[in-house]
């Protein structure tokens, strides 16, 4: 299997350079774009001294190429020193509908199908990084109409890297429904529910993940984690709430998840509630074809965000315990113009039962971001 993958993924790469050399042609349209975020703060937490501390948090470059009804798009990210691929797959367009084959997200949690771009803070909730799926590669098909967006597909549990890495033999059934309102230009209201079935990795000592670094990445450190050996089959749920106005946005998801093992049965649960405020600008972009929700409307905004959050890793019934933390967070958003933007987050860690060695204390933390995108 893994053989008939490195095959895929090379022809796959053949077809993309192929597209890139005829991109000059009348017959396909290619767009170059870009994005880079640089994360910085003082602190001195867990330290004797204050500390600067900054990382590219990201760094990414690809291309977009449509033709007829396809679209192709591939993202090279920069990972420390090594070069990641992150998006690469094609869209067949239909009407009010399109089919993905390639590596990309599954149609699961609001916080992770909109861009990082768009994100209210650097990065999502804990109880997001803690519950959502990566990118993975397989077939998703994706329907819509202006009340409703329906999204299922399914997955290898790989993205590009782990097949020559981690390689997982296991699969993944994901689906996602939203009921929306769209009663203007500025008002929405949107609810969804999504699920996610995985079935048991047959590789050799299979073990299952899950951890989350809170509120910040620039320390390295997890706020809770815990390895499960043995892993079986899982199963995941959420439920998300969306709502706009002309300066408002209300964001909500809650998520349950359930990890079988040879002796034991995993639940881990959390979710987050968030706010956004327009001093200047009106409106929020919309993405109606994935449901998603991005930036504030206009060139030039300034947005004010909260959000408090819960994430648990603890199971006092399987006794096993990964932490848990609660989080909550302030910022300012200011966009320059519709490629340029900063952001400032004051975040604030309340340690639980079982949280890691290095996350022993609360936590106070301000950040900033520097982003461009286009």
């Amino acid at each position: 299997m893994r053989s008939n993958l490195r095959k895929i993924i090379i022809i796959s790469v053949l077809i993309l350079v192929n597209v890139v050399a005829r991109s000059s042609t009348d017959e396909i349209k290619t767009t170059i774009h870009s994005r880079a975020f640089i994360d910085g703060t003082l602190s001195g937490y867990n330290s004797n001294s204050i500390e600067g501390r900054f990382k590219l948090e990201e760094f990414r470059f690809g291309f977009k190429s449509k033709f007829n009804k396809y679209t192709i798009k591939a993202d090279l990210s920069l990972n420390g020193s090594k070069i990641v691929i992150k998006d690469l797959f094609i869209n067949y367009d239909m009407q009010n509908s399109k089919l993905t084959v390639g590596n990309g997200y599954e149609p699961y949690s609001l916080d992770v199908v909109s861009s990082t771009v768009d994100m209210r803070f650097h990065q999502p909730s804990s109880s997001t990084l803690a519950s959502a799926n990566g990118r993975r590669l397989g077939v998703t098909y994706q329907y819509h109409k202006p009340h409703f967006y329906l999204g299922a597909g399914v997955y290898s549990n790989n993205d590009l890297k782990s097949i020559s890495t981690d390689y997982a033999d296991s699969y993944a059934l994901t689906s996602r429904l939203v009921y929306r309102n769209i009663r203007s230009e500025y008002r929405l209201f949107h609810v969804g529910v999504a699920g996610s079935f995985r079935t048991a990795d047959r590789s050799e000592g299979a073990t299952k993940s899950i951890s989350t670094v809170g509120i910040t990445s620039l320390f390295g450190e997890n706020v809770a984690a815990i390895t499960l050996k043995d892993a079986g089959t899982e199963q995941k749920g959420m439920l998300e709430i969306l709502s706009t106005w002309e300066r408002c946005l209300v964001q909500s998801e809650y998520y349950v998840n359930n990890y079988k093992t040879m002796s034991s049965n995993f639940t881990t649960h959390g979710g987050y509630l968030q706010f956004a405020y327009l001093l200047i600008g009106n409106g929020f972009k919309y993405n109606q074809s994935d449901a998603s929700i991005g930036k504030p409307k206009g060139d030039r905004t300034l947005e004010l965000v909260a959000r408090v959050n819960y994430i648990t890793l603890n199971d006092s019934g399987t006794d096993l315990y990964g932490g848990s933390h609660s989080d909550v967070s302030v910022g300012a958003n200011f966009y320059i113009n519709k490629y340029v933007g900063m952001k400032l987050n004051f975040g604030y860690l309340i340690p639980g039962e079982n949280t890691l060695p290095f996350y022993k204390e609360d936590l106070f933390i301000g950040q900033l971001r520097l982003q461009y995108a286009f």
